[in-house]
């Protein structure tokens, strides 16, 4: 059953909507009685339990790889580098 909120009551029900997307249902968030987004469950990712390291140069361009087949300019290695080193400071 989908739950409506608007953003305000989401914002502070955040952990009760995360809760609620572990257990598979969704939850529409309206501003001014419109619909502006939506918490949902994602399907699990993949382990690979043999594998305990991460490649991440695979991952990396498995990543390019999705997103060039799904119409979406990949960020070049400058700019991944760039916004990995952002995110460091």
């Amino acid at each position: 059953m989908e739950e409506e909120l608007s953003a305000a009551e989401a914002a502070m029900q955040f952990g009760r909507l995360i809760d609620r997307a572990r257990r598979g249902e969704e939850t529409l968030i309206t501003d001014h009685g419109r619909p502006v987004a939506r918490v949902t469950p994602v399907a699990p990712m993949r382990v690979d339990a043999g594998n305990k390291s991460t490649n991440w140069d695979e991952l990396w361009h498995r990543m390019r790889e999705r997103a060039r087949t799904e119409g979406v300019a990949p960020f070049t290695d400058e700019e991944r580098k760039s916004l990995r080193d952002e995110g460091r400071r």
